[in-house]
């Protein structure tokens, strides 16, 4: 974004949002732009970006699948998202970190299946840190354009210099090694999965979708938002400190009245959980 964007540019940005998205842009004199996906349970279309794309539009951040929601844009909705933005002079950027986290029938799609045409506006930005858990060692990846990536590292070598190389060689022992630890994992992030969101629906005032991937929920609570609970921020915090339950409100992705909860946690966490937002749930309801 810093190699691409000048003050006063137009970021459109699909809510709800990774944090750093919005915060990104305005860093660097640029305007996010919100694309509201809520009315289309949280699934971005070609259609919702051409009707966003104005004079001063530059770049269309695209996170598929998507955090916090776990939603996955279908191939062909993504390839015709990113036609629109190509035919209005836009440049893409395809945050792919959760890319192998697919629950079937959704599979793995990548912006490098696009035809060549489309690819080169597209900034494709991938991290070792969800598939092959290396979240502390801070280290990604970009595929694009080849101008695009030279300019990248001119702000690259100005600011962190680089990973270290202990961490770019386990980088690449995690791309070109077994991946069989990759499956078990989506596996087991399946099955928590599968337990997880009926247990959500199953509670009074809480409603949630099926994310296709990913490793989040992002259950719906306005039903539960009364009196001094006004809002996603307050419910975070009560659940912290009545029940122990650490969730992320939806406010701080673009959507007010829900909250984030990562299931990357053991099921019998995860079971727990879920038991005390209920107790939560139920009290508030009584009130």
């Amino acid at each position: 974004m810093a190699t691409l964007l000048n003050p006063g540019d137009e970021v459109l940005v699909p809510s709800p949002y990774w944090v750093t998205f919005p915060e990104i842009a305005k860093f660097l004199g640029a305007v996010p732009v919100f694309i509201d996906t809520e009315p289309n349970e949280f699934l971005l279309t070609a259609e919702a970006v051409g009707n966003a794309i104005g004079p001063r539009t530059r770049l269309l951040i695209v996170n598929s699948p998507n955090n916090p929601t776990g939603r996955i844009i279908p191939p062909e909705e993504f390839r015709r998202i990113v036609e629109v933005a190509v035919s209005r002079d836009v440049w893409v950027i395809s945050d792919e970190c959760y890319l192998y986290f697919a629950y079937p029938p959704a599979a793995p799609f990548t912006a490098g299946q696009l035809p060549e045409e489309l690819r080169s506006r597209v900034m494709i930005c991938g991290s070792f840190s969800k598939t092959h858990a290396m979240t502390g060692w801070r280290l990604g990846f970009g595929l694009g354009p080849k101008p695009w990536i030279q300019s990248m590292l001119k702000v690259q070598s100005h600011s962190t210099s680089n990973a270290n190389s202990m961490t770019q060689k386990a980088g690449v022992e995690a791309a070109i090694g077994p991946q069989g630890a990759v499956q078990s994992m989506i596996d087991e992030y399946k099955r928590r999965r599968d337990w997880v969101v009926p247990a959500l629906n199953a509670i009074q005032g809480v409603e949630c979708t099926l994310p296709e991937g990913a490793f989040y929920v992002m259950p719906n609570v306005k039903k539960l938002l009364r009196g001094p609970v006004r809002d996603s921020i307050a419910f975070s915090k009560l659940l912290l400190d009545d029940a122990r339950v650490v969730v992320t409100a939806g406010s701080a992705f673009g959507m007010e009245g829900y909250v984030r909860i990562s299931y990357a946690n053991s099921l019998e966490a995860i079971q727990e959980g879920v038991r005390r937002i209920d107790e939560v749930a139920r009290r508030l309801l009584a009130s």
